[in-house]
């Protein structure tokens, strides 16, 4: 939990975070520690500025005992995994998958990652840029550029949203970027999941097993699906794609990496989880063609659940394209609920 210099200055202005520091003398009741609760709002060489719900708290670094970034705060009633807003649940998600740079700009983060996967190489969109539209729009595109990627930005919406009526994606449109297949994003309760999940059943010579380290072997079978998602940036090659994949499917707060194993010690099945604080995010799921309709995917996804609540993470969220009906369909039985969609929007790509 301790996260003293650089780890301070990483944590993100406006995020949730909880603040532990030393009281200048002791309470009524004695103690010397206290807690401050709220959104990062400011900060410099001396100081921390939460905002509480009672105003404003100006922490003092040298007295910061530890810091840890806390889940968006709720936005509706209901079921836990259903109660954060669009944005909120974006900020989730930013944590549960990694790039090889991130930058602030404002309340969007630019993220890179060489061109492997969008989701590594595109602007989140989580409020305020802080300057006028035109203007944020134009200095993400110069950092990408910079690193020669295209500007790609992460819309998101309820289920349905008009991506042209959404004033980043208007801008966009207007000039000439190409809205990509939308994701429909789906959260749930995570042991509800597992107990719904817990009637799959390996084939008898099948093995799960469950870990925090990237082995090669998990890596080479991800790629073998992945193939397309290829480092991009100039000047890079297949060196680059190892190690681009790696620093990117390790680059969450924590991570976990499932895998089947066949009779024989191959991997036929895996899938990874992003672990962020309260959440799991489930992805790369992957079944080989030639073992699918077995329940595999199902027994990845109880696996890495079952192991994400051991430590902690109860809630769960994953992203479908909106053309896998049958994933969909397979995720509503375990108890996912649609929660948002979100559609990249990309410059200068080609249909």
């Amino acid at each position: 939990m301790r996260a003293m210099g650089p780890d301070v200055d990483a944590l993100p202005i406006g995020g949730r975070v909880v603040v532990r520091h030393r009281l200048a003398e002791p309470d009524a009741v004695g103690h010397t520690l206290t807690d401050v609760v709220g959104d990062l709002s400011a900060r410099d060489d001396l100081a921390l500025v939460v905002l509480t719900r009672r105003g404003e708290v100006r922490v003092a670094r040298d007295s910061i005992e530890a810091v840890k970034a806390l889940p968006p705060r709720a936005a509706r009633r209901g079921a836990a995994h259903r109660a954060l807003s669009v944005e909120g649940m974006q900020e989730v998600m930013v944590g549960a998958w990694g790039a090889l740079e991130r930058e602030w700009l404002g309340r969007w983060q630019l993220r890179a990652g060489r061109g492997y996967t969008q989701r590594a190489n595109s602007v989140a969109l989580l409020g305020d840029p802080g300057l006028p539209l035109a203007e944020a729009v134009a200095a993400a595109r110069g950092w990408y550029a910079v690193r020669s990627l295209p500007l790609n930005v992460t819309l998101a919406g309820p289920v349905g949203f008009d991506v042209a009526r959404d004033p980043v994606g208007a801008l966009l449109l207007d000039g000439g970027a190409r809205a990509a297949e939308r994701c429909l994003t789906m959260t749930a309760d995570a042991a509800a999941v597992v107990a719904a999940a817990g009637a799959a059943q390996l084939p008898g010579s099948f093995a799960v097993e469950v870990g925090e380290g990237l082995t090669e072997e998990w890596l080479r079978a991800h790629r073998g699906y992945r193939d397309s998602d290829r480092a991009t940036a100039s000047g890079t090659g297949e060196d680059s794609w190892w190690a681009t994949a790696r620093a990117v499917l390790t680059g969450s707060p924590a991570q976990l990496f499932a895998s089947i194993r066949d009779g024989e010690g191959g991997i036929v099945a895996l899938g990874r989880g992003g672990l962020t604080p309260g959440w799991v995010g489930l992805a790369s799921i992957w079944v080989d063609p030639g073992h699918r309709r077995q329940g595999l995917g199902q027994v990845v996804t109880r696996a890495l659940l079952s192991e994400s609540l051991t430590r902690g993470h109860a809630l769960a969220h994953l992203q479908v394209l909106s053309h896998n009906a049958p994933a969909q369909q397979l995720y509503r039985a375990l108890g996912f609920d649609p929660h948002h969609e979100y559609v990249n929007v990309v410059e200068g790509a080609t249909s």
